[in-house]
Formats: C-alpha cells, sequence, structure tokens
C-alpha cells in the first residue's frame, strides 16, 4: 500500500508526512531529504543545479518506492509531484505491483503559502541548495494558487487544508487513512 502525500511547497507536506510515518510505523521517501543528501556529497550551486538534483532525486525516491511494493511493505512517498511528470510513472507502479493508494493533498490559502514560502527561504533553517530565496519572484504566481493538482492515479483522494496548521488533526487523518488501506 502507499500512502502519496503531495501539495505546493510550504503546504506542510513533510511535516505531515512524517506524522503518518510516524504513526503507522512505515518508511517514509521524502524528495527532500534526497535532494539534500546529494547536495551535501555533490555540492550546491544554482537554480539550474537544483533542477538536475531534483531530478535524479526523484529517480531515487522512485526506486527505493518500489523496492517496498515489491515486497509489499506499505509506505509513505512525499513531494510536490506533478501530474505532467509523475502520472504516468505512478500510476505505472503501482500497476506493476499492484498496489492500493490513498492520495493526500496538502492546500492552504495562496497568501500564506507564499509567506511560509519566504519565510522559510529567509530564515536559514532550509538547506541552501534549494536555493529558495533565489527563486521567490519565479514561485509567486504558482504559490498563490495553494493548490496544487493532485495525480490522476487509482485510489482515494484526501485534501487537508493547512491555512491553520494547528487546526490539522493527523490522528483523524490516519484514521481515515486505516479506514481507506488495510494497514
Amino acid at each position: 500500500m502507499l500512502i502519496i502525500v503531495t501539495g505546493l511547497p510550504a503546504t506542510g507536506k513533510t511535516t505531515i508526512a512524517r506524522s503518518i510515518s510516524a504513526r503507522i510505523r512505515a518508511p517514509l521517501f521524502s524528495k527532500d531529504e534526497y535532494k539534500e543528501t546529494l547536495f551535501d556529497s555533490l555540492g550546491t550551486k544554482d537554480r539550474e543545479w537544483s533542477r538536475s538534483i531534483g531530478r535524479a532525486a526523484i529517480d531515487l525516491m522512485y526506486s527505493d518506492v518500489a523496492s517496498c511494493m515489491r515486497v509489499g511493505l506499505t509506505c509513505v512517498v512525499e513531494s510536490n509531484f506533478k501530474p505532467e511528470f509523475d502520472n504516468e510513472r505512478m500510476g505505472k507502479l503501482l500497476d506493476e505491483y499492484r498496489v492500493s493508494s490513498v492520495q493526500v493533498l496538502c492546500k492552504a490559502d495562496g497568501s500564506v503559502v507564499y509567506d511560509r514560502f519566504s519565510q522559510r527561504a529567509s530564515s536559514g533553517d532550509r538547506h541552501p541548495g534549494h536555493n529558495d530565496a533565489g527563486s521567490l519572484d519565479e514561485f509567486r504566481p504558482v504559490l498563490m494558487r495553494g493548490r496544487a493538482e493532485p495525480l490522476a492515479v487509482p485510489g482515494p483522494l484526501i485534501e487537508i487544508d493547512t491555512t491553520d496548521f494547528g487546526s490539522v488533526d493527523v490522528d483523524a487523518l490516519v484514521r481515515e487513512l486505516s479506514a481507506q488501506l488495510v494497514l
């Protein structure tokens, strides 16, 4: 079984995915963790380099997810998945291993998402390889939408509004996931 956590940057995907992973005791594969490991090994450069590292991170992440599916392990995968790139790839993986999935789409008010992204970029807490501060103008129109398109893959879609992160009931989310999937 696969739990897919997706959404725009700064919508709380990683926080939600980590909480789900810990509560159901399933491995978590997060694109940014792969990216940051690659940055640490290969160095940081410009925005184009970050994109190249991102593509490699996605390939590694899919490989690890496939390894779990191959042996029947439930896992959580987290990224800002893009339907134009990931629908086919994720669909093939689910089909090949005959795995069911539930998709959790994190969304929030666009101005909140933009503010979170901007604060994160200037905080110094995020890995410098992401080059977020240099991409604020590039991301602004996307972030202001507040919601990404979900993947077109089989399985239920659960939308979580993280505008007020304190009101997100992760325990209720896990109960809902448990009802959707046999964990």
